[in-house]
């Protein structure tokens, strides 16, 4: 098992072994360098069989592909993404990868060769907000998915071969840098960090219900407290 990890202005991508205890190792080679001077934004995505990691900057995505055996990354290929940092989410199924940014409009989808990892352009689709987006994140079966938009509205879409069609309500005043979709596909969380948010809540969790058509539902209570400056989330299957 391994980790990755992607640091704003390294340029580079940090690579662990993971023991059986948890202990991190530095893989040799680490950090892995990338062909850009950007500096990396704060998003980077694994495919599901650990074979190919996908990193974003400021301008470009980077494309690695992973030793089977040590872990270590070769730089296969880099593209022009979204720009300024936003945010990467991958189809469960190793299809495509998909692309946000706060400055661009529109979501960016590329299509992944099994093989190789390399990424083709496939097509866009226009956000609802048009204000460019922060995060995006797909539901565990693919077929929805979530984005931040303007800064602070949380937008639901329906996702079919790459395109994105909007479904159900756009909820405004969440202020998230990061989306979790829980492994059952049920519930949206969105960790809410800014003390100068215009609604004056933060240090928040934010969680909304999943409907059949993929639109959101705010679950009673929320937000729930969490602790300081709340920025990532991720879950276990356990």
């Amino acid at each position: 098992m391994h980790v990755y990890v992607a640091s704003l202005g390294s340029n580079s991508v940090g690579g662990f072994s993971v023991s059986a205890t948890g202990t991190l190792t530095p893989i040799v080679g680490s950090p892995f360098a990338t062909s850009g001077t950007e500096g990396f934004g704060d998003d980077i995505a694994i495919n599901a069989a650990g074979t190919f990691v996908y990193v974003q900057d400021l301008v470009n995505i980077y494309a690695y592909s992973v030793s089977s055996t040590s872990g270590a990354l070769t730089l296969v290929q880099t593209v022009t993404g979204p720009s300024d940092v936003g945010g990467l989410a991958l189809d469960p199924h190793g299809t495509y990868l998909y692309a946000v940014g706060p400055v661009t409009n529109s979501i960016l989808a590329f299509g992944i060769n099994a093989f190789t990892g390399q990424l083709t352009p496939a097509g866009s689709s226009p956000m609802v907000e048009q204000n460019g987006a922060y995060a995006i994140s797909v539901s565990p079966t693919g077929q929805f998915a979530y984005t931040i938009e303007n800064n602070n509205d949380l937008v639901s879409y329906v996702v079919d071969n790459g395109k994105f069609t909007p479904t159900g309500n756009v909820y405004g005043q969440v202020f998230g840098e990061k989306i979790g979709i829980d492994p059952s596909g049920s519930v949206v969380h969105v960790p809410q960090a800014c003390s100068n948010c215009p609604s004056g809540v933060y240090n928040v969790v934010n969680e909304f219900s999943i409907g059949s058509t993929g639109a959101l539902t705010k679950i009673a209570g929320s937000p729930a407290a969490a602790g300081t400056t709340p920025w990532g989330i991720a879950f276990t299957t356990q």
